[in-house]
């Protein structure tokens, strides 16, 4: 037997958690408002060798409105003596997608296979008893998030490997999208996340009752581009400077689709506010592009004129946010 949950190309692949949910959600009749409502907010944490760029999602892992979530843990498994594989095949015959935590060790498609045990949470979505594999996507070889097969062998070990614990995540969560709910557009909430945004403000405080507290050093919105700059000038880690960058790439993407989309339903009326929305994503993907290149053949000049890129961006936003506020207020 076999089955494969529908999936589409993500809009956005920052993180596996933004691609997958994407990947599963974007045919849902309230995806876009859900996708325009959310991912407003940026915000950062920096410690020493390591940079993290991430859209501020507070309560992603315990609440997705358009989705059923269940989560299972591992010692539950267990204990009941129940097969991981027959228990993801059962859960995707009733239409849940999963996600599991498992060591990258032992998979065949990730780079650190047989190298180094790392935990990780991989996305499954169907399975195939010929070929005695799960249909799995990730961040795999080259770094690149693409969709695959993985034996049924690898994962069970995998899974059960004392490795397989990553922070916030243990065991099993499966997913399956409430094709009858709604997610109604809320524009005052976009205001305020648009406002948090360019005054840096500190959104964890808006979810302190729902325990996200602030996290010492993290900068919000606007303010992440000062720690960005800093980060490049002082730390020659490429690859988190990669995926910063890819993130910041993103969210330009996301405020260009945004603005286009509040402009077609009438929230606000103006074209030159999104054709800058748009030059501004354009700045993001010539700044992306330029660090890749930089990274394989290091010049000191192209470094800071990406810097410097980075810089033009610092000083554009706030007024554009400003504008795009000041045109929803007026509705």
């Amino acid at each position: 037997m076999s089955k494969i949950l529908p999936t589409v190309t993500p809009v956005i692949t920052s993180y596996p958690r933004h691609a997958n949910i994407m990947s599963i959600l974007s045919h849902h009749p309230s995806f876009e408002h859900w996708l325009f409502m959310n991912h407003i907010q940026l915000h950062v944490e920096c410690s020493g060798a390591v940079i993290y760029i991430g859209f501020y999602e507070p309560i992603a892992r315990k609440h997705y409105p358009l989705i059923d979530l269940q989560k299972i843990r591992k010692d539950v498994i267990e204990k009941n003596g129940l097969d991981v594989i027959q228990f993801l095949k059962n859960a995707i015959d009733e239409n849940y997608y999963a996600y599991m935590c498992v060591d990258t060790y032992y998979i065949a498609q990730y780079p650190l296979y047989q190298r180094s045990h790392f935990p990780h949470d991989m996305f499954v979505f169907g399975y195939d008893d010929a070929s005695s594999t799960l249909h799995i996507a990730d961040f795999l070889m080259e770094n690149r998030y693409y969709a695959t097969q993985s034996s049924y062998e690898q994962i069970r070990q995998a899974f059960h490997s004392e490795y397989d614990v990553t922070y916030g995540f243990d065991g099993i969560q499966l997913l399956k999208v409430k094709d009858d709910a709604s997610f109604p557009l809320d524009i005052d909430w976009i205001i305020t996340m648009l406002e948090d945004y360019v005054t840096g403000f500190d959104t964890s405080k808006r979810y302190l009752y729902f325990g996200d507290p602030h996290v010492p050093g993290s900068k919000y919105g606007i303010d992440i581009y000062p720690e960005l700059m800093d980060y490049i000038r002082n730390t020659r880690n490429y690859f988190w400077t990669a995926r910063a960058l890819h993130v910041l790439s993103d969210h330009k993407k996301l405020m260009r689709m945004r603005a286009e989309y509040l402009a077609a339903n009438g929230y606000m009326a103006d074209e030159q506010l999104v054709k800058s929305f748009t030059e501004i994503e354009n700045l993001s993907m010539i700044i992306r592009n330029s660090f890749l290149k930089y990274a394989i053949h290091p010049v000191e000049e192209k470094l800071a004129q990406i810097i410097n890129w980075i810089r033009q961006m610092y000083e554009q936003e706030p007024d554009l946010y400003r504008r795009l506020i000041s045109k929803l207020k007026q509705g």
